[in-house]
């Protein structure tokens, strides 16, 4: 081998660790980008989907604002139990009303 080839067959060996490098960076790189665009599209999937299957009920028309005072034991306990079942104190309310106005037919 000459110098000229020696010195072209070291670089050619450092290009390639560095052409590997570059494709591992660039590898994460788009790893990372694919899985910020999987949160984003996630994030906006879940906004998306509570705009359009619930309307607040302050915007909904079927709906008036009502206020009712509870002592703050039944308040805290109805809080509570709501919390426990995943469910509204309000939907809890308009539940027991509606039994309670039944009941009075």
């Amino acid at each position: 081998m000459t110098k000229d080839n020696r010195f072209e067959g070291l670089m050619g060996v450092v290009g390639k660790k560095k052409n590997a490098q570059t494709s591992k960076i660039l590898d994460i790189q788009i790893s990372e980008a694919k899985i910020d665009d999987s949160l984003s599209d996630i994030s906006t999937s879940k906004h998306l989907n509570s705009q359009t299957s619930k309307k607040a009920k302050s915007a909904n028309p079927d709906y008036t604002r009502t206020t009712v005072y509870l002592p703050k034991k039944t308040h805290k306990k109805l809080k509570a139990i709501a919390l426990d079942e995943e469910r509204e104190m309000s939907s809890i309310v308009e539940e027991l009303i509606e039994t309670w106005l039944s009941s009075r037919k």
